[in-house]
């Protein structure tokens, strides 16, 4: 799996123990595609702008921070299974979920194979410098 993530343009590492920024804790941690049938009605357009190599889409409440959008800031996703996947916070959700996070893979079999998992999101801002 972490092979198949990494050729899409997710970096996948092993876990790390460091808790140095601060940690969410994700319901729903699953993986999409830009087919018409998993998104809107432009899919190659993401909330922050064209779809790109390495996006991750974070629930509403985790997309609008502070009052503004996280257009940018990287984050590490952790599952439950130990994969760390690095990307960049490019898209936002549909409105029904909270606490989740979406990977952007090439293919629908990856994304099927990644599953639907739990784990954990660490976002580090990119206008405070912090990457």
């Amino acid at each position: 799996m972490a092979l198949l993530l990494a050729s899409y343009g997710a970096a996948v590492q092993a876990p790390s123990t460091r808790a140095e920024e601060p940690t969410i804790h994700l319901r729903r941690i699953t993986a999409y595609t830009s087919s018409s049938g998993e998104t809107d009605s432009r899919p190659l357009i993401a909330a922050c702008g064209p779809i790109r190599s390495g996006t991750i889409a974070v629930s509403r409440d985790l997309f609008y921070s502070h009052g503004r959008r996280r257009c940018g800031d990287k984050a590490t996703i952790t599952t439950a299974r130990g994969e760390r996947i690095k990307g960049v916070i490019w898209d936002t959700m549909a409105v029904r979920w909270r606490k989740a996070a979406d990977i952007f893979v090439r293919s629908r079999s990856t994304a099927l194979k990644f599953g639907v998992q739990r784990g954990a999101i660490e976002i580090r801002s990119a206008r405070n410098g912090q990457n």
